[in-house]
């Protein structure tokens, strides 16, 4: 295994890291540190050349790492120039890691207009591969770690749940698989969709156990954002898998994807995985 994780000078970026470096301990992966740096918008009449920036920006990544307990971790650093979005998803093409790390929130990005959107956000809807979002709550997971993964029945919860069975299994974690019944309009509608989400949930929870991998399943009621938020504190899980969108285009409009929630909002880490090749939308 391969992780990239994008390092700033922020709490979230050494959040990130310390994350990617526990994951690396438990599945024996290999980590790839990345800065990048662009020059101030702010006119000035002393901007450093661009090989004394590399060599600045370098050695606060390197300091960074040094803050962190990471023996035995083999850690590639690498500095790439531009916007931190941009450049990580150039790397992320040259390396095609099997997971990507970033902190939720980095730099200057709180006073940037919420309408330019996040690097993590951005990274998240543009990543051919994993993008784990992190924040500063939670990050150090147990030695046997807890993956929730959502899944509705689509393609792309099942590529989720594929990929928390492989992350499990590689870090000597747990799985559980949740599901949450959203709105419905009368008894008997509730009735048939718990009886559907426990036949899902029972072939999820047999598939994830035939990889070698201890498996519970959960079902929620409601908004499955919040929902989802509350079962993940309920059973303290470690991280939380969720695909990119789920079933269904009206109700993605309304709430938002799923994803784009939690990887705002949650407490603890998120990893979305995207859509893969060969997946299509369930109407």
């Amino acid at each position: 295994m391969h992780i990239i994780v994008g390092v700033d000078e922020s709490a979230s970026g050494e959040a990130a890291l310390r994350w990617a470096l526990r994951v690396a301990a438990l599945a024996g992966a290999s980590v790839e540190a990345v800065r990048s740096w662009v020059y101030s918008p702010v006119p000035s009449r002393q901007l450093l050349p661009a090989d004394e920036m590399d060599r600045l920006a370098e050695a606060g990544l390197n300091s960074t790492i040094a803050s962190q307990s990471a023996v035995g971790i083999a850690i590639r650093t690498t500095v790439v120039r531009g916007p931190a979005h941009h450049a990580m998803l150039d790397l992320i093409d040259q390396r095609r890691p099997d997971l990507v790390v970033v902190g939720r929130r980095g730099g200057n990005e709180r006073a940037l207009p919420r309408a330019l959107g996040s690097v993590s956000r951005r990274l998240v809807d543009a990543s051919p591969c994993p993008v784990a979002v992190v924040t500063e709550d939670r990050v150090d997971a147990g030695p046997t770690p807890l993956v929730m993964v959502a899944v509705d029945g689509s393609p792309h919860s099942e590529r989720a749940l594929r990929w928390a069975v492989s992350f499990a299994r590689a870090t000597g974690g747990s799985v559980l698989v949740a599901h949450v019944i959203g709105w419905v309009g009368s008894v008997g509608q509730v009735t048939e969709l718990s009886d559907q989400a426990r036949d899902m949930l029972d072939r999820a929870v047999a598939a994830t156990q035939s990889q070698g991998v201890e498996a519970a399943s959960v079902t929620g009621f409601g908004d499955p954002r919040r929902e989802l938020e509350r079962i993940a504190d309920e059973h303290a899980v470690d991280v939380i898998v969720v695909g990119p969108r789920g079933v269904g285009g009206i109700t993605k409009l309304v709430l938002g994807t799923v994803a784009a929630h939690l990887s705002e909002h949650a407490e603890r880490p998120v990893v979305v995985v995207p859509t893969g090749p060969h997946d299509t939308e369930t109407p």
